[in-house]
């Protein structure tokens, strides 16, 4: 609502997207520049995504998670801790920190999502797209 009330706002000069979690009942419309999020969680589908794989990425994972290569047994260790315990996936890329040495949740959540994207180039590819088109438009030509 806060999206499309601002895109039909003549006083604001600017326009913008709308990205809503796969758990929101907000319908995807293109049109009006409302995209979806993969998933039902974006959180755990990319968490998920990415530990189906993990033994074939944890070298770069652990690089990215800012430990040196030589613990890729222990961010291994980690990641696995937390996929068996965690009940709130708004929370696993802080509790992934917190267990491998206390990482910053935002250096973990960018760890995934690089391998994330990397594995899912096509998925990733059509939410830049969208993205990009989106900022290509003349400003506020469109209505809500």
């Amino acid at each position: 609502k806060t999206h499309l009330s601002h895109r039909s706002n003549p006083a604001v000069h600017f326009d913008s997207i709308c990205l809503v979690d796969g758990d929101s009942s907000q319908k995807e419309d293109a049109a009006r520049l409302i995209f979806r999020l993969p998933g039902t969680q974006p959180e755990l589908t990319i968490f998920n995504s990415v530990i189906t794989n993990l033994s074939n990425n944890i070298a770069l994972l652990t690089v990215a998670c800012q430990r040196s290569i030589d613990q890729q047994s222990s961010v291994s260790n980690g990641i696995l801790a937390v996929s068996h315990t965690n009940r709130d996936p708004h929370l696993l890329f802080s509790q992934v920190g917190l267990k491998i040495g206390f990482v910053p949740e935002a250096i973990i959540r960018g760890a995934f999502f690089t391998v994330w994207i990397q594995e899912n180039s096509a998925e990733a590819d059509s939410i830049a797209v969208a993205i990009r088109a989106s900022l290509e438009h003349p400003l506020k030509a469109r209505q809500g």
